[in-house]
């Protein structure tokens, strides 16, 4: 799509692919999981777009979505909502780090996210925020998994 000009052109495209793979998952009943990458996902992530769809629907059909975007703040709160696992990179933007302790819950975040190195990623799994809001009384003090 880099050969189209027109940036709300290639968001309908974008939305019609999408919504063609989602059908096409439903009518064939995938046995195995799939997974769709959609890299810059903020391009069309909408309120009531099909990324939203995609995020609450997918999993049920053996298609797994990883949404990929710079900031956090991108997405809606239901595209978030819905993401299982969320992974973070080096970030050292205030306003960055604000939003995803918001998200998370993990204020320890605020220092570790600053310190990554090129290609380390921070993966929290929306089941250990869930579990760890149980075991302690609302206070996260998660693991932190480190990918490089």
């Amino acid at each position: 799509m880099s050969k189209i000009a027109n940036e709300d052109l290639k968001t309908i495209i974008a939305e019609l692919i999408l919504r063609k793979i989602l059908r096409c998952t439903i009518i064939n009943k995938i046995e195995n999981k799939t997974f769709l990458i959609i890299d810059e996902a903020h391009r069309i992530s909408k309120k009531e777009g099909i990324i939203n769809t995609l995020m609450r629907e997918s999993r049920k059909y053996n298609l797994a979505c990883i949404l990929s975007s710079q900031l956090i703040y991108d997405f809606d709160q239901a595209i978030i909502g819905n993401a299982g696992t969320k992974l973070f990179m080096m970030n050292d933007s205030e306003k960055d780090i604000d939003s995803i302790i918001n998200i998370t819950g993990c204020e320890i975040l605020r220092q570790v996210l600053p310190s990554l190195k090129q290609f380390e990623v921070v993966s929290i799994r929306k089941q250990e925020i869930e579990e760890l809001m149980k075991t302690t009384r609302g206070k996260l003090y998660p693991t932190i998994t480190l990918l490089h």
